[in-house]
């Protein structure tokens, strides 16, 4: 790792705790606090819950502490007592046994998803919608905020916030709409929904699609009016940019587009699809373009960004 070479690295002023060497009876016992502490802290005064049900957990837990951070999100994501220890059961009971490391936490992400597309409640549109925002929250190259996100995908902050409200135990939505911060809670959700042998047919996301999704939205973002001439602001178009200015005046989602199309272009399963968008886009827009990327400070991205769409498209040759 590139951090023993550091500072931080240095016996004097650190020291390194390596994971690995910790206990099991130690990595045990303060999963067990973690259970039975954040369980007592939502309702103190109520025995709602016992010790064979820590104890349960705990053993299904098996030293991984995703799982038991996620499993009590699940629990504790119904407000009722008995809304939590419905929650508790379908939990303790849905391990199997002797099986492989991740089936456990498979198991309860599969359960999260059924809970929060019980049939009567979603129809196949909206789940097809849910299945479209988690792959570009997956396939996102930085975080994103509801606003950025939904402007992306054409649709309103408050619609993406509804097709994600039952998925509180796996995704974090920020607080406010410009907030940057939406993500999945943990790496493994993304690994559980992108692979065949571990999701149900039903609930697997291709990765292409969330791709392709962004790879459509930037280019239609970057169409848009206020990627324009003078996006610098500056004062006179003698004026010299010598440093990246704060560009706060840019919204989030033209500055992910700006910097990412071409990622996403690349990783498209459609990618020929997208060469009128591109040639739509960057005809008239070229040049704002390049002044948008001096103003975000990532010029000398410019050249390699544009390689990397032409190798996976064939650019008009205005772009090239």
């Amino acid at each position: 790792m590139h951090i023993r070479g550091t500072p931080v690295a240095d016996s004097r002023f650190s020291s390194i705790l390596q994971l690995h060497t910790i206990s099991e009876a130690e990595v045990t016992s303060d999963i067990r606090l973690y259970i039975d502490r954040t369980l007592e802290g939502r309702s103190p005064d109520a025995t709602w819950y016992t010790t064979r049900d820590v104890d349960a957990l705990l053993k299904l837990a098996s030293g991984l502490f995703i799982f038991a951070s996620t499993v009590l999100r699940f629990i504790l994501a119904r407000e009722s007592v008995r809304g939590r220890l419905e929650h508790l059961r379908k939990a303790t009971a849905a391990a199997g046994v002797g099986t492989a490391a991740t089936a456990t936490l498979d198991r309860i992400y599969e359960m999260i998803i059924v809970e929060a597309s019980r049939p009567g409640q979603y129809d196949a549109e909206e789940l097809q919608q849910v299945k479209r925002v988690l792959a570009c929250i997956l396939t996102a190259r930085t975080s994103l905020s509801v606003r950025a996100l939904a402007e992306l995908m054409a649709m309103q902050p408050a619609d993406l916030r509804d097709s994600l409200e039952r998925l509180h135990s796996v995704v974090y939505l920020p607080l406010e709409d410009a907030e940057p911060g939406l993500r999945t809670l943990h790496a493994s959700f993304g690994d559980f929904l992108f692979d065949t042998r571990r999701a149900p047919r039903d609930m697997h996301i291709d990765v292409a699609l969330g791709h392709n999704e962004l790879a459509v939205g930037c280019l239609a973002r970057m169409a848009q009016s206020d990627l324009c001439f003078n996006v610098s602001r500056s004062e006179s178009s003698y004026q010299r940019i010598t440093q990246p200015l704060q560009p706060d005046w840019i919204p989030l989602s033209l500055v992910y587009a700006c910097i990412h199309w071409a990622h996403h272009i690349a990783a498209s399963s459609d990618r020929t699809s997208l060469c009128a968008d591109i040639s739509k886009c960057f005809r008239p827009k070229f040049l704002f373009w390049l002044e948008a990327m001096v103003v975000l400070g990532k010029l000398d991205r410019s050249s390699s960004l544009l390689r990397i769409a032409a190798l996976a498209v064939r650019l008009p040759s205005s772009v090239c």
